[in-house]
């Protein structure tokens, strides 16, 4: 089926639809253009509203993935060419903290309410910090101490301490 629809005869074309009467001497008559898709102003009005719609969305896309660059946004930028590169290494951000040499993460402790992770050094010397200075908690754990990013890889490997005793 192309449609379902309602449509009463005109009385003027009513005649032509016995055109298969007595049998195969009928003639076929194309009576109108109801039977063409093509014919119908519906088809063709959404066909232009889709056009243009397609339109304004190449145009809309384009517009924002290459926007125009207005003349005072490009004299700035020139003039800021000419100044040198004075102004781009104080314009540039500070280095972001490298990984300490001296603090890892050991492990985490809890005293009554309070909760604490427990970093080391080389020695085995211990610093309790609060956990709010720490982003994430388990083997990602990483936090900035001293200047520097503390995780549980970073630092010294802990030597265990060797205690003689009697034997």
């Amino acid at each position: 089926r192309i449609s379902v629809e309602l449509r009463k005869y005109r009385k003027d074309i009513y005649l032509l639809y016995s055109s298969f009467k007595g049998g195969a001497d009928g003639k076929i008559v194309n009576v109108d253009k109801r039977q063409n898709m093509l014919a119908r102003k519906k088809v063709w009005i959404t066909a232009g509203a889709l056009l243009v719609a397609l339109g304004i969305g190449l145009y809309a896309s384009n517009r924002f993935f290459h926007p125009k660059r207005n003349e005072q946004s490009i004299q700035q930028g020139k003039q800021q060419d000419i100044s040198g590169n004075a102004a781009k290494q104080s314009a540039t951000q500070p280095p972001k903290p490298a990984f300490s040499d001296a603090w890892r993460i050991v492990g985490t402790a809890r005293f009554g309410t309070t909760s604490y992770v427990v970093i080391a050094d080389e020695a085995g010397r211990l610093r309790y910090e609060s956990p709010s200075m720490f982003v994430q908690m388990g083997p990602q754990t990483i936090g900035e101490i001293d200047g520097a990013k503390v995780t549980r890889y970073s630092g010294a490997v802990i030597h265990p301490v060797h205690i003689e005793g009697k034997k």
